[in-house]
């Protein structure tokens, strides 16, 4: 079923058993039991050869409010929603080149129209022949009723094909509806208090939209921001650089978070989903040394650590990450680079508005909560 619409009070009217579990009940079941889809494992024989961009088909969908295609390629989102999306690949190689090959992750989205929108690209380097290499992809993103997602890949090598791994453990697609909400930006409803009642009190239409109409569009509606593009930077090894990121149009919001180019500054406090995609590419001489971070920070501190190796010079290659944080209102989240090997330097991909090298967006999950622990 759809989000049931949000309740509306009248005064003096009589509240029935219909009343309240088709304006009370029913949200609060919807919100326990949200669409979600789960793939796992891709189907059997499938490979990727080099130079070809290739849909995959998996193995196994379990779902809820989703369907999928008679190929096993796309799923449908039954409902509009903020969803959470994560894929991973893995991959043997037959034959690497001494400088690595580039396996590329891309999460889409697919209208009703057939018409294909690129979410989020992600490429590591594969170093060894005949080794697993496990390629990860997340975001948060809008979808409407009808759309798909759908996850392909792509070798960027001359060497033979590449085997994809047919594990449910190796690979899939999961996604979670955050909040039935009807745009990514837009209003988000403030934080009310919820307080127990009590018997005896009066109760007017002010007081049932206060406890029960305004806590639930709150969860139908949190506080989430999603930015679809870096900025260019430029960084020497050993030096930590805070990542740009592009305002305008790369940026919405709901719920009052602002941005001043580098950091993302929460407007409320509570629990929140963080996925991260960001890229770099190294200038000098290739080899199989220089890695590089791409660490998630709140308030300046770190939060999460995440580090990839690339062994191929002027070649885009991406780190993809999610993290479970606990943000005050006022707290400040921003990515910190830093990349290591003598005689490199590091740089933004050129092309990132067109492939979505980079993204970062948060999702609030549970505004009642005041740390990470109970």
């Amino acid at each position: 079923m759809t989000a049931p619409p949000l309740p509306t009070w009248a005064e003096r009217e009589v509240l029935t058993a219909a009343k309240l579990n088709t304006s009370v009940r029913a949200p609060y079941a919807y919100l326990a039991d949200m669409p979600r889809v789960a793939c796992r494992g891709y189907a059997p024989g499938q490979s990727l050869a080099p130079g070809a961009k290739s849909f995959l088909r998996w193995g196994a969908v379990t779902a809820n409010a989703f369907t999928s295609d008679a190929a096993a390629q796309w799923v449908t989102a039954l409902e509009t929603g903020l969803y959470v999306v994560n894929a991973h690949l893995t991959v043997r190689p037959s034959t690497v080149q001494p400088s690595g090959d580039g396996v590329m992750l891309f999460v889409q989205t697919r209208a009703p129209s057939g018409a294909q929108t690129n979410v989020v690209t992600v490429r590591e380097i594969a170093q060894q022949s005949q080794t697993l290499q496990t390629i990860t992809a997340c975001s948060i993103v809008h979808l409407t009723a009808g759309t798909s997602i759908g996850v392909a890949a792509y070798l960027d090598s001359g060497a033979k094909p590449y085997t994809v791994q047919e594990a449910g453990a190796l690979g899939g697609l999961t996604a979670f509806m955050a909040a039935p909400t009807g745009a990514y930006g837009g209003p988000s409803a403030q934080l009310v208090d919820a307080p127990t009642w009590a018997d005896g009190e009066h109760l007017d239409a002010a007081v049932m939209t206060r406890r029960i109409t305004q806590p639930l569009s709150r969860l139908y509606s949190p506080p989430r921001f999603a930015c679809r593009a870096m900025a260019p930077y430029s960084a020497a090894s050993g030096q930590r650089r805070t990542l740009p990121w592009k305002a305008g149009g790369a940026f919405e919001q709901s719920g009052g978070w602002t941005t001043d180019g580098t950091t993302f500054t929460a407007p409320a406090s509570g629990l929140y989903w963080v996925s991260l995609c960001a890229a770099t590419m190294r200038t000098g001489p290739e080899g199989a040394y220089g890695s590089y971070q791409m660490n998630l920070m709140r308030n300046g501190e770190l939060t999460s650590l995440h580090q990839r190796q690339v062994t191929r010079t002027d070649y885009q290659a991406s780190i993809a990450a999610t993290d479970l944080t606990y943000l005050n209102a006022g707290d400040r989240l921003s990515v910190e680079f830093l990349g290591t090997g003598t005689g490199l330097t590091w740089r933004a991909p050129s092309d990132d508005d067109s492939t979505h090298w980079g993204t970062i967006s948060a999702v609030m999950l549970s505004a009642s909560a005041t740390s990470m622990e109970a």
